[in-house]
């Protein structure tokens, strides 16, 4: 049940005993046998009210946590993925480079890259590198490939 919805009926509840206070008190004293007082009656109406609403706060504020924690874990699920699938894929374009060592590749967060996760885990990436061809000359090289999620890398081509 919705916490708010709960906290009103726990509200009505109450006033509903405090409107009645005249009847319930002594109905209290003769049919149950039980020496309550007005102020007494009235003070434990107050405290099992806000018992009830903070217990309702906090079980609704704990669920949040939980939700929010799960959603932050997902993720950062996603963020590690992404970042081992570029790193995989720079370290096996760098394999065709004529210098790897010169090469200046784009993040994820670059403009120009561009990726995107299925449902089987796997990250297609296209994104670009900078890097020297065999006469010295820095050359923009894009590239697409896809990374599964073993770390394997399919279909890389480059243009």
């Amino acid at each position: 049940m919705n916490a708010s919805i709960l906290i009103k009926i726990i509200v009505g509840l109450a006033i509903i005993a405090l409107i009645f206070t005249n009847k319930i008190v002594p109905y209290l004293r003769d049919k149950l046998f039980m020496n309550v007082s007005k102020s007494g009656y009235l003070t434990t109406i107050l405290v099992i009210t806000v018992v009830s609403v903070f217990g309702v706060a906090f079980n609704r504020y704990q669920n949040n946590e939980r939700k929010y924690a799960a959603e932050d874990n997902e993720k950062a699920k996603k963020e590690r993925l992404i970042v081992k699938a570029f790193e995989i894929s720079q370290n096996e374009l760098k394999k065709q480079l004529k210098s790897p060592s010169t090469a200046k590749f784009a993040t994820e967060f670059d403009e120009e890259s561009k990726y995107k996760i299925n449902d089987d885990e796997s990250v297609i990436i296209r994104s670009y590198v900078d890097a020297q061809n065999s006469f010295g000359a820095t050359v923009r090289t894009h590239f697409k490939c896809t990374v599964d999620k073993d770390g394997n890398v399919n279909d890389l081509t480059t243009w």
